[in-house]
C-alpha cells in the first residue's frame, strides 16, 4: 500500500512540474469541479424544447408560403434543417405541418421562444459560474432578461443561420477546393464573432471582453469540426438506437447533437478560465494542495457572495 501511495506521490509530483500535463489536467479537473455536464444537461433541454416546436411552425410557415412552387419550397425547406447533420434530412421527412395554421404556429413560436430564453438564460447562469462570478455581480431581473433576448435573436439566429449555410455549401459538389477552403474560413470568422458576442452577452461584466478571444476562437473550431464529423456521429448513435427506439431514436440523436455542441462549448469556456487565471498546476494524487488549488477553492467559496457588503474569508489551517 506504500509503494503505491509513493508512485502516486511521483506521478502527481510529475504532472505539476510539467505545463504540458499540467494544463489539460487542470481543465478537466475544474471542468468536473464546476459540475459543468448539469449546466450541459440544462441547456440541452431547454435547447430541445426549443429547437423542435421551432422547426415544425418552420416548415408550416414554408408550406404555406411556397406551396405553389414546389421546387422553392424543397430547397428552402432542405437549407432550414441543414442545421442538424443527417437528422436534418429525417426531421424533414417525419414532421407534419401544423394544423389550425395561425393557432398552430403561435403555439409553436411561444413555445420555442420560452425554450431559447431558458437556453439563454442557462448560458448565462453556466458561465458566470464557470468564470466565478460572485453573484452580487450576476445580471439580476430586468437586466439578465434583455440579455437573455439578446442573446436569442441575435447569437442564436446568427448561430443557426450560419450553421444551415455552412452545411449546405459544405455539401455542394460543384464548388472548387479553393471555394470550399474560403467556405471554411468564412464560417470560423462568423462562428468566432457570434461566439464572442454571445460571451460578452451572458457574462458579467467583471470578465474582460478579451478573455473571451480564445475560448470564441476554440468554441468556433469546435463546432466547425462538429459540423464534418456530425454526420458519422449522429449516424453512429442512430444506429445502436434505431432499432430500440425506431422513430424516436431521431430526437435521440437530436438530443445528442445539442449536448455535444453544449459540452464543446463550454469546455472551450474553462480552456480559457484556466488559462487567463492560471489554475495550474492543480493535486491530483496527494492529499497536499498546491497553491493554485487553494486560489480555486477560494474562488468557489467567494462566488456564492450575494450582498456587496458580505465579508467572506478562506483560510486554510496550515498555512496560518
Amino acid at each position: 500500500m506504500e509503494r503505491i501511495r509513493r508512485i502516486s506521490r511521483r506521478l502527481d509530483h510529475y504532472q505539476q512540474r510539467h505545463p504540458f500535463l499540467a494544463f489539460p489536467l487542470a481543465v478537466v479537473k475544474r471542468y468536473s469541479e464546476d459540475s459543468a455536464s448539469n449546466q450541459v444537461a440544462l441547456i440541452t433541454y431547454y435547447g430541445l424544447l426549443s429547437l423542435f416546436p421551432l422547426m415544425l411552425a418552420t416548415l408550416t410557415i414554408i408550406q404555406r408560403v411556397f406551396h405553389a412552387n414546389s421546387s422553392i419550397k424543397a430547397h428552402i425547406t432542405a437549407l432550414a434543417f441543414r442545421y442538424v447533420p443527417i437528422i436534418g434530412n429525417e426531421l424533414q421527412h417525419n414532421l407534419h405541418t401544423l394544423r389550425g395554421h395561425r393557432l398552430g404556429v403561435t403555439i409553436a413560436l411561444l413555445v420555442a421562444l420560452y425554450g431559447s430564453l431558458g437556453v439563454a438564460n442557462a448560458i448565462q447562469n453556466a458561465l458566470n459560474h464557470l468564470w466565478s462570478v460572485e453573484r452580487v455581480d450576476r445580471s439580476s431581473f430586468p437586466h439578465n432578461l434583455y440579455r437573455n433576448f439578446a442573446i436569442v435573436f441575435a447569437g442564436g439566429g446568427l448561430m443557426l443561420g450560419i450553421s444551415a449555410m455552412s452545411n449546405y455549401l459544405g455539401h455542394l459538389d460543384d464548388l472548387g477546393l479553393i471555394a470550399h477552403g474560403l467556405v471554411v474560413l468564412v464560417t470560423f470568422a462568423a462562428y468566432f464573432l457570434v461566439f464572442l458576442m454571445v460571451f460578452r452577452l451572458a457574462t458579467s461584466h467583471v470578465v474582460a471582453t478579451k478573455n473571451f478571444i480564445l475560448s470564441a476562437a476554440f468554441a468556433a473550431l469546435g463546432w466547425q469540426v462538429l459540423q464534418v464529423v456530425g454526420g458519422y456521429l449522429i449516424v453512429h448513435e442512430l444506429h445502436k438506437l434505431s432499432s430500440f427506439y425506431g422513430t424516436f431514436a431521431i430526437f435521440i440523436g437530436l438530443l445528442f447533437w445539442i449536448a455535444i455542441q453544449a459540452q464543446v462549448t463550454l469546455l472551450a469556456v474553462e480552456i480559457d478560465v484556466v488559462r487567463t487565471r492560471q489554475l495550474w498546476p492543480r493535486t491530483f494524487l496527494t492529499a497536499k494542495l498546491t497553491e493554485k488549488d487553494e486560489d480555486v477553492y477560494r474562488s468557489y467559496v467567494k462566488r456564492e457572495r450575494r450582498q456587496h457588503y458580505e465579508n467572506i474569508s478562506v483560510s486554510y489551517p496550515d498555512k496560518d
